[in-house]
């Protein structure tokens, strides 16, 4: 490499991390404490596996008697399948949530979706979309997608400044010889950055895609076979007589038998459906499934469903994604990685942050000193 190209590759890679820096170590740290907090959330309301459900329709009766108002979708905290996220709308519009037990049917705990600060119940809501669109909506996931591709710009160059010769990789590890401040921060930036460029070189794709999934999609319908879900037709009103949750349910799962529920949305004017999210024990995103059924609430026909075990290829490519990115396909082992592996994000930015500073500081020219005047002596006096 000249070094011209190597000066022009450590200027983009160093001005891409003072800029963008500080937005890839907040996902980096929300990401990680995201790792573990649905396993953190079920601790704390002592969640446990045993017992039968309730029937569907009581499970919505009992959220919606505490609610005060209707209940139109429940979801499961995922992969026990015993609580359940109750949402609303409370009397005033705005979106709220309730934790009930699909058991016993008490509440547990109430959430708020949309909380602007992250207090009490809200806390790991709020990190969520902290960390998908940095509290920004549509237009943050775009910004969070766009982020992410110039984090693999950067991870590539970083790649190419730091990696190691043939036998030289003990020495990109030796931190006992790092003796200078400078050094010791080049030190650890390049020993982290080699550690976690190869998991991040799989994280940050998954989390581009996520993000810019509504962008992406309709090319993907057009050029890659993609399928979309369904969607059913709306209608003035409601039948006035329509099945109950159970029995859609129960139709469900005769099409996957063996399968979990994850989500139930109840039928409504715009959507005059059981719309059902399934898990199959071999899908990888065991948390949410990615399995669909669709039931007509007047008739119980199956309108449409959807096997992610035998979709198209672009389905099932896509369904993988979320598991990937968040380590849940691969169990608590890749889990971990991932949360060590997010926490280098923040310590890159420091290193590298604290390197360039340090760095100025001693280029920064000094006060000019004033040259010591000269004695004079009887030769200079008499010059």
């Amino acid at each position: 490499m000249s070094p011209r190209l190597r000066s022009t590759i450590i200027t983009v890679h160093l001005w891409l991390g003072l800029i963008i820096g500080f937005v890839w170590a907040l996902e980096g740290l929300t990401g990680s404490l995201l790792v573990f907090n649905r396993d953190v959330e079920r601790w704390s309301l002592h969640e446990t596996d045993s017992g039968p459900l309730l029937p569907l329709d009581e499970i919505f009766a009992r959220a919606a008697k505490a609610a005060h108002a209707r209940v139109g979708e429940i979801e499961t905290f995922g992969p026990s399948h015993t609580l359940f996220t109750a949402y609303f709308d409370d009397a005033a519009g705005h979106a709220k949530a309730l934790i009930i037990d699909g058991r016993s049917g008490v509440v547990r705990a109430w959430r708020d979706p949309d909380a602007l600060v992250p207090e009490g119940g809200s806390t790991w809501r709020w990190l969520l979309r902290l960390h998908e669109a940095l509290l920004m909506g549509d237009k943050g996931g775009v910004l969070v997608g766009t982020s992410g591709l110039l984090l693999l710009s950067s991870l590539t160059l970083g790649a190419i400044l730091g990696w190691p010769r043939a036998r030289m990789w003990g020495a990109a590890f030796a931190a006992s010889r790092w003796r200078s401040t400078r050094q010791k921060l080049y030190g650890w930036h390049r020993a982290m950055g080699l550690v976690a460029i190869p998991v991040l070189a799989v994280m940050v794709p998954c989390g581009v895609y996520q993000a810019l999934a509504p962008q992406l999609k309709p090319a993907l319908v057009r050029y890659a076979g993609y399928r979309q879900p369904f969607r059913a037709k709306p209608v003035k009103r409601l039948p006035a007589h329509i099945i109950t949750a159970q029995r859609a349910l129960d139709l469900a799962r005769s099409r996957f038998p063996g399968a979990y529920l994850m989500r139930a949305v109840r039928p409504t004017c715009k959507a005059p459906v059981y719309a059902f999210r399934l898990w199959q024990p071999k899908e990888l995103r065991r948390w949410a499934g990615t399995t669909t059924v669709a039931v007509d609430a007047a008739s119980g026909k199956i309108l449409a469903t959807y096997d992610p075990l035998n979709g198209p290829m672009a389905n099932v490519v896509t369904d993988n994604i979320y598991p990937i990115h968040t380590g849940e396909a691969g169990g608590l082992a890749l889990r971990i990685l991932y949360m060590l592996v997010g926490l280098s994000l923040p310590g890159l930015y420091v290193t590298g942050l604290w390197s360039w500073l340090h760095r100025r500081k001693i280029n920064r020219p000094g006060p000019v000193k004033a040259a010591p005047k000269r004695a004079l002596t009887p030769e200079g006096a008499s010059r």
